[in-house]
Parts: structure tokens; C-alpha cells; sequence
């Protein structure tokens, strides 16, 4: 039997009524959408563009999969010493934080974060911090979700999608209209 189109936002939404531990998950979905929309719209857009030209974004932008690739070892390694996910989540948390920190407080001290930030030697930890963050969210995130909703899985992994889904699309919609520091303060708290 076919299952409709909308199947799997309908046991999503299920799922987040009947469950609502599933939104604890999901800061980390937030976070990583606010981040990802910053970092693809203003930071490969504007920054990198401006510091050091648009033939460049390429190279920044695949730090982030090789970065996440092999922290997925130690992280992996990290929980299993702890026997908990958390310490790997808070340091993903505390990536996110880092990366949109950096950008607040440049734009609070400078007058242009492309002429500050812009540079091969601060642009390449930047990237390197968040592709720490975007290993949490690969891996520990979603072991945890696997990991509490062993008899719902799908519904689970439907509501990372739809949580990532609207953040993203909020982001990148809404940051069009904002200014940089506006945007700056919304990754900074998203990730608090």
C-alpha cells in the first residue's frame, strides 16, 4: 500500500504532541539551522566573498564535511570512555556558540567583520569549529534521538527533519532582511 505524501510531517507532528521531550532534542536542530543559514548566506556570501573573493567559498566550505568526518572518531571514543552522549552534545552546543560568538563580537568591536575576519588564518578555525558542530549533529544527536525513541524512529527522525526544515527556511528567509549583528545575536542564542 502507497502511504501518502504527507506521512511523514503528519507522524512528526504526532509525535511532538504525544512526546514533548522531543523539542529538548531538538535545540541542537535549531541551532545547527540558524548556524547553517548564517554561515551559507553571510559568512561564504559576504565574508569570504569580500576578504578574499568568491573563488575561494569552495575551499572553506569543504573544511566542514572533512572536519566532521574525523571528529566522528574521537567523539565516538569520548562516549564510550563516559558512557553518555552529553559531554559530545555540550561540546557540539558549545561549537555553535563559539562560531557565533565570533562574529558577534567582531561586529560589536570593528567596523567591518569581512576586513577583520576575512583572512585564510581566521577563516580556517572558524570553519574547523563548526565542522566540530556539525559532527555532534551527525553522529551523538542523532544516537540520542535513536536512543529515545527506540518504538518510534521514524516519527523521531521525520521531527529532526521538520525541526531542521523550519529553522533553516526561517533563517534563510528572515536573514535577508536583517542586519548582520541581528543575525549574529539570533545564532549566538540559539545556541545558548
Amino acid at each position: 500500500e502507497k502511504k501518502p505524501w504527507y506521512r511523514k510531517a503528519l507522524v512528526a507532528t504526532e509525535l511532538a504532541m504525544s512526546q514533548p521531550k522531543i523539542f529538548f532534542v531538538g535545540i541542537i536542530n535549531v541551532a545547527f539551522g540558524f548556524a547553517s543559514a548564517y554561515l551559507n548566506s553571510y559568512v561564504t556570501g559576504t565574508v569570504i566573498k569580500d576578504g578574499l573573493g568568491k573563488d575561494k567559498i569552495g575551499y572553506f566550505v569543504s573544511i566542514i564535511p572533512l572536519v566532521a568526518t574525523v571528529m566522528s572518531m574521537p567523539l565516538s571514543k569520548v562516549t564510550e570512555m563516559t558512557g553518555s552522549k552529553t559531554p559530545a552534545m555540550l561540546f557540539g552546543m558549545a561549537c555553535f556558540l563559539t562560531f557565533g560568538m565570533v562574529f558577534l563580537m567582531t561586529d560589536l568591536t570593528t567596523s567591518s567583520v569581512s576586513d577583520t575576519l576575512g583572512k585564510w588564518g581566521t577563516l580556517i578555525p572558524i570553519f574547523i569549529c563548526f565542522g566540530c558542530a556539525r559532527a555532534v549533529w551527525e553522529g551523538p544527536n542523532k544516537a540520542v534521538i535513536a536512543d529515545m525513541f527506540k518504538n518510534d524512529s521514524e516519527a523521531a527522525f521525520a521531527n529532526l527533519i521538520l525541526q531542521l526544515g523550519t529553522t533553516s527556511s526561517i533563517a534563510f528567509i528572515s536573514f535577508r532582511f536583517l542586519n548582520s549583528l541581528t543575525k549574529e545575536f539570533i545564532v549566538v542564542s540559539t545556541s545558548t
